[in-house]
């Protein structure tokens, strides 16, 4: 029997996924998470898998994203290629602690743009505490220095 179009396409993609070498066991990869999200109805559906790469290269500093870089014989680096950079990792973490940062992650922004919009409304007590020490800076009488 001949094989169609269709199955040596499957059979190429199947190949092309079982080359990576497995993570250790309890962890998952960026995009496991994210159809873990969509699953819970955390995400939409169209959320596309480079934001969660996105996230493994810019892991953020206040609240980072919990992924660490595992090499095949399971050593975990917390930057990919690990220290020196020459070894073949792969991006993986806890599942439950990337649906808890996830959670955290819409709290993170909510709270980003609330800081924003109220500095954009008032300026910085330093600047407001100068603007105040001025006496008639405010009320533009500024002399001309002769």
């Amino acid at each position: 029997m001949a094989e169609t179009a269709t199955e040596t396409v499957q059979a190429d993609e199947t190949a092309a996924v079982n080359t990576r070498f497995p993570l250790p066991e309890g962890k998952v990869t960026p995009i496991q998470l994210k159809n873990k999200l969509i699953q819970l109805g955390k995400t939409p559906k169209a959320t596309q898998p480079q934001m969660f790469y996105t996230f493994v290269n810019n892991p953020g500093k206040a609240d980072p994203f919990p992924v660490k870089h595992y090499a095949e014989d399971g050593t975990e680096y917390a930057q990919k290629g690990g220290p020196d950079g020459n070894v073949s990792t792969r991006p993986g973490l806890d599942m439950d602690e990337g649906v808890a940062w996830w959670d955290r992650r819409k709290t993170r922004i909510a709270e980003k743009a609330t800081a924003t919009t109220t500095e954009a409304a008032a300026p910085p007590a330093e600047v407001a505490q100068a603007q105040a020490d001025e006496p008639g800076a405010e009320d533009g009488d500024f002399t001309e220095a002769e």
